[in-house]
């Protein structure tokens, strides 16, 4: 997984810039702001909610647990922070040893 950063950086804030202008984005109850999902013709909008996060690293899976997420409450879709993806590759680059152990099984 490469950085985030110069010219991906520049460009998720101009995604972000432009769905906050085409009214992508709008206040609820709680003070927070909510987003529409961005997949044609789904009607749900973004929650926050901890995931578990799979990436592919240095040839091997690496499974993160409790990665903050926006999901979307009706199709799934899944958006990360620029900031969460930041810190997860910094956890990859400081590869601590893992808290557990899974097996892995290859789908044939």
């Amino acid at each position: 997984m490469g950085e985030v950063g110069g010219p991906q950086l520049e460009s998720l804030l101009r995604q972000i810039k432009s769905q906050a202008a085409a009214g992508l984005f709008r206040v609820t109850r709680k003070g927070k702001e909510a987003m529409k999902c961005t997949i044609q013709r789904c009607p749900g909008e973004y929650e926050e909610r901890k995931v578990v996060h799979t990436v592919k690293h240095r040839g091997g899976v690496v499974v993160i647990d409790h990665v903050p997420a926006e999901v979307c409450s009706i199709c799934g879709d899944l958006l990360l922070t620029p900031d969460t993806v930041r810190r997860i590759e910094k956890l990859l680059q400081n590869a601590p040893k893992p808290a557990k152990a899974v097996p892995l099984y290859e789908f044939a």
